[in-house]
């Protein structure tokens, strides 16, 4: 298959009349993700990379874009994004975007982008314990970045603190002892860790506060409308990953019992 790659899109042998419009968290949650090239493309973190090299395998042209990630969820909810990259499955989420599933109608993790721990990270002389079932030594609250699922089980334990702003907020709060601790994607954290002038004063908790795979979803227009489509790009992720696997960036394990979403 003949393909070419011009600034943000993929293209191919186009199967649909115009690049589908594909959003994904911006640079605000994940400000230190590794830049890859996928067919001349710029995908920031690795479910990212994936995603944009199933496009490409399954022939059919997009265009990227980064932006907050509730107006990204938002946005394909109503219609307005053909889909969304990196969404943990939740029932909620399952009622305004599809997924893909398996022959029971649960999510199929063997076709997620990538399998996920969250950790809390905290001060290294911080309290804060968990047990993989309770927190215990709050003094401050803990916080996530808004419109995760990981959000929603910290209020769910009576342990959230929303914060107003970012990522780079909640770990200088973490720092400063004014929250006692930030739930993070772990590879979102090492890279963003790796470069901070005081990591060394941060630590990670375990076990992992949660576990997730993360799939590429379209909106339910685009499911509707082009059912057969969505399939031909989720049945190419498996070949995505692996492909990407091979190269400079090995991808997270990926291993294919992962339950959703406990």
């Amino acid at each position: 298959m003949k393909c070419f790659a011009a600034a943000w899109y993929l293209f191919c042998t186009p199967l649909v009349a115009a690049p589908l419009q594909i959003c994904y968290e911006d640079h605000e949650h994940s400000p230190a993700l590794p830049k890859q090239m996928v067919e001349g493309v710029a995908a920031y973190g690795g479910h990212s990379q994936v995603a944009a090299q199933a496009f490409v395998l399954a022939g059919v042209p997009v265009e990227l874009h980064r932006m907050p990630w509730k107006r990204c969820l938002h946005e394909a909810g109503i219609g307005n994004m053909d889909g969304v990259i990196g969404v943990g499955w939740t029932a909620e989420r399952q009622q305004l975007l599809a997924f893909p599933l398996d022959a029971q109608q649960q999510p199929n993790s063997s076709l997620s982008l990538m399998s996920v721990d969250y950790h809390l990270y905290t001060h290294k002389h911080s309290s804060l314990r968990w047990d993989g079932t309770e927190l215990s030594g709050i003094k401050f609250g803990l916080s996530a970045p808004q419109g995760f699922v990981v959000e929603q089980k910290l209020k769910q334990l009576n342990a959230l603190s929303t914060l107003a702003s970012g990522l780079n907020a909640g770990l200088e709060m973490v720092l400063n002892n004014r929250l006692d601790g930030y739930v993070l994607a772990e590879f979102v954290a090492d890279a963003q860790l790796k470069q901070h002038p005081k990591a060394a004063l941060i630590k990670k908790l375990q076990p992992p506060f949660y576990q997730q795979p993360l799939f590429l979803v379209f909106s339910s227009k685009l499911a509707q409308s082009q059912p057969q489509l969505l399939q031909q790009i989720w049945q190419q992720i498996p070949a995505a990953r692996q492909m990407l696997s091979q190269q400079q960036q090995p991808l997270p394990d990926h291993p294919e019992s992962t339950p959703c979403c406990r």
